[in-house]
Formats: C-alpha cells, structure tokens, sequence
C-alpha cells in the first residue's frame, strides 16, 4: 500500500513538472518581455530568424492579441536567433537647436520692441516664442545638415 501511494505521488509529481515545463517558453528563445517593450516603444528592430525563405526581416514591431510583426513579416518569438535594434548617433539636431533658440529667442524680442522706444524691460513672452520656434527650425536645420549614423545594437542574445 505504502509503495502504490509513493508512486502514484511520483507520478503526479512529474506530470506537474512537465505541464509547468511546457507553460514557459524554451531558455534559448527571445524574452517576451522584450518584444512587449520593444513594441510599446515602437522601437526599429532587424531580426535574423531560422525560417529559409524570410531569414532576415527589417522594421517597426507591433504586437497584436499576442503576435508580433515585425516590418510586414509575422514573426514566432521562438524562431527568432538574434535581434538587433537600429540607433541614429551623431545627429546636429541638438546643436542646431541650441544655437536655433538663442538666435531666433533673441530676435524676437529684439523685434517685440519695434513700434516703441526701448526702456531696458525684457519681453519673456516674445523671448519664448522665438526660442521655441528657432529650437524647432534649427533641429530640422542640424538634422538635415548632419543627419547622423546609423548603428545596429544587438538586444538578443546578450552580447
């Protein structure tokens, strides 16, 4: 009696075991949790995947009712073997900005003084204005000036 009640507990401690190993996803295969994140921050991704046909799949990831696409490709989390994300380093848009909200900051109120005699009072309102549209003009500026690099960082598998 005693050795059919410890192997009937062996037994439904195995098949406890193997349902709960078939719940998770296999150790090798890409974290779901990054695929969420990378698709709720509409992140860039290259991703080289086992199929043949489609070995390598470019674009934005979007996530439908638990699917992910990548570019126009659907993509199964388990066939993924390295993902990689796209960054742009080295853009002018910071420094076009910077130089684009002072310039422009201070010309406007310069010019918010055209129609009476200065007395020394600065316009914050018109230096705002001019600031933030001059940051707007000198970011397209600097972008379009020096747009960058483009650099593909490997997210999966941990470099």
């Amino acid at each position: 009696m005693r050795s059919a009640a410890v192997a009937l507990l062996g037994m439904f401690a195995l098949s406890a075991g193997t349902a709960a190993a078939q719940d998770q996803p296999p150790r090798d295969s890409v974290p779901l949790v990054m695929l969420d994140r990378a698709a709720s921050s509409n992140w860039y991704l290259r991703t080289v995947t086992i199929d043949a046909p489609h070995d390598t799949i470019a674009g934005r990831i979007r996530t439908t009712n638990g699917r992910y696409r990548i570019g126009d490709e659907w993509v199964d989390p388990a066939a993924i073997r390295s993902l990689e994300r796209r960054v742009d380093e080295g853009s002018g848009a910071l420094i076009g900005g910077l130089i684009g909200a002072i310039v422009v900051g201070a010309a406007a109120e310069g010019m918010s003084h055209w129609n009476r005699q200065d007395d020394g009072s600065t316009n914050f309102f018109a230096l705002g204005l001019g600031a933030g549209a001059g940051a707007m003009l000198g970011m397209f500026t600097g972008h379009a000036i020096h747009p960058g690099r483009t650099t593909w960082a490997t997210i999966w598998p941990t470099p």
